[in-house]
């Protein structure tokens, strides 16, 4: 199948979408130590993201999950209209708060159609997000690298626990993409990506957050099953690899409790207090209540701006923007219409046939993205979550499905 170029204006949109979303992560957390700046940074990178989106042509074809993402954007666009106060924090919300608006129209880069040039600027991405990572680990975490061990480490880190979910969220969890697809990566890259990888996975066990963990195991094993798949060995072998690794797998999982108990590690210290800890309990009972209050909340969400009624949690106000459970807070802010759509644009997209490595990977991605709805996995807007929808738009294109892994790794990530 011959490769055609678009135009360098198409390229010229997918860097500035892939790199402003960076950007943006950086500003944002750079607006907790330098307010104005980090404000300013921000609001640039969604207007030049914007300006990348629309260099970009949409797709020509009209399928009902390209349907479904145009309608849940204009769904989410009413009901922020609806639910936005006019005061100067709700309307700078628009722009500098990551999981407001933004996630939810970033539902349209599925509709883009993306030149053979995306992959290689997506894997550019990756590793400069596993470098920013591994940077504000060193420079925010010295207590963890300088090798503190015991409770006299958890106590120090306990301090930096949300700047870690902060820092991890917003550049290590796109990791996961680069790792599944490992067989296309140059070899330096790869090595960039294990060490952030690995860093981002010792401290969430060490840290005891169990989200990261869970979705950092199963980045690994999705990692390792397509490395086999994709491994030019004998079928038999494969099969044979395939079956010791998911046994091996299933007993780790049924055991993996009972080992963390018994462990006197203080690596798993932290982890194993709080394994069986319920940190959301009182809040999803308040959320329940509030939603309650009108079945039209849970039908058409309360708005893109709304709160819940949630007191304890927060000093400043009883109020709360946010839940951290992915598919209630998408309930909260755009119902489950919103969230039929959301799912609607993104669950053909992983059962869609496929051919070759990058649209598999592609559909582990969006999966693992979907089944973190769960636990935690609320919708933000950083390059993980950019990804989602632009592998979404990938595994959708028929130029990209069918091609073969060769042709992909030859011509489109050279040089």
């Amino acid at each position: 199948m011959a490769i055609v170029d678009y135009s360098e204006r198409t390229i010229k949109g997918e860097r500035l979408i892939i790199f402003m979303a960076l950007t943006y992560s950086v500003g944002f957390i750079f607006a907790e130590y330098l307010q104005k700046l980090g404000m300013v940074v921000s609001f640039v990178s969604v207007i030049l993201f914007v300006y990348g989106y629309r260099l970009i042509k949409s797709k020509s074809e009209q399928s009902a999950s390209i349907k479904s993402a145009y309608f849940l954007a204009f769904y989410s666009i009413v009901s922020l209209i609806v639910s936005m106060g006019t005061d100067y924090d709700s309307i700078r919300g628009v722009f500098l708060n990551p999981a407001l608006i933004l996630p939810y129209v970033c539902v349209l880069l599925a509709t883009k159609r993306y030149d053979f040039s995306m992959p290689k600027i997506i894997i550019q991405g990756i590793e400069i997000s596993a470098i920013l990572f591994i940077v504000f680990s060193v420079l925010n975490f010295k207590e963890f690298l300088n090798g503190y061990s015991g409770m006299e480490a958890v106590l120090k880190l306990r301090e930096n626990e949300i700047s870690f979910d902060t820092v991890s969220k917003n550049f290590a969890s796109c990791i996961g993409l680069g790792l599944l697809l490992a067989q296309y990566l140059k070899p330096r890259t790869l090595v960039v990506l294990i060490t952030a990888f690995a860093i981002n996975l010792l401290m969430a066990v060490f840290l005891g957050r169990r989200n990261i963990v869970f979705t950092n195991c199963l980045y690994l094993i999705a990692a390792c099953y397509l490395y086999v798949k994709y491994a030019g060995i004998p079928s038999i072998l494969k099969l044979l690899i395939i079956t010791v690794g998911l046994s091996a797998t299933i007993y780790g999982a049924i055991n993996f409790k009972s080992f963390i108990k018994s462990s006197e590690n203080p690596l798993f210290a932290t982890l194993n207090e709080r394994m069986e800890l319920d940190t959301r309990g009182s809040v999803l009972k308040y959320y329940d209540k509030d939603m309650n209050s009108n079945p039209m909340n849970w039908i058409i969400g309360k708005g893109i701006d709304s709160t819940y009624y949630c007191p304890g949690i927060e000093e400043e106000s009883s109020f709360r923007r946010t839940v951290e459970a992915g598919w209630r807070q998408i309930i909260l802010k755009v119902g489950i219409i919103g969230f039929i759509l959301y799912l609607l644009v993104l669950l053909p997209a992983v059962f869609k046939k496929k051919y070759n490595l990058l649209t598999e990977a592609f559909g582990i991605y969006i999966c693992i993205g979907l089944i973190e709805l769960y636990p935690a996995g609320v919708p933000t807007f950083y390059l993980q979550y950019i990804l989602i929808w632009i592998g979404a738009s990938i595994c959708y294109d028929e130029k990209y499905v069918e091609l073969q892994d060769i042709v992909i790794k030859s011509k489109i990530l050279s040089k």
